[in-house]
């Protein structure tokens, strides 16, 4: 359960009703996105995404400041996909965010470059 209160500048409050929410791993219609590993000294990454049969995948990797740095349509007619790319040397330490995207549903995943 998830309960607001919010307090204005000038000292008054309101709190709001409770509301239910789903903090699983995946969505409702089984959408799940998983990286492996997501602490990287260089090398490879791998991007596992399930649940979006048959539907376009958008993937795409920010920084935390929210610059995009890679972007990817995955078009399969597929259940799931396995996706992978080598950060190598040119992406600096920091820490980044793959989020992909199909069928309105969202899910970002951390990574960490040492």
């Amino acid at each position: 359960y998830y309960r607001l209160s919010q307090t204005d500048y000038n000292g008054e409050s309101e709190t709001f009703l409770p509301l239910s929410v789903n903090c699983s791993e995946q969505g409702g219609s089984g959408f799940s996105v998983a990286v492996n590993p997501n602490l990287i000294h260089d090398g490879n990454v791998f991007v596992s995404i399930s649940g979006a049969a048959d539907e376009k995948v958008l993937e795409v990797m920010t920084d935390i400041l929210g610059r995009e740095l890679y972007s990817v349509m995955l078009i399969e007619n597929a259940d799931s996909y396995l996706h992978s790319f080598n950060f190598g040397t040119h992406v600096l330490p920091g820490l980044y965010f793959i989020t992909a995207s199909s069928k309105g549903e969202y899910m970002s995943r951390k990574i960490v470059v040492r």
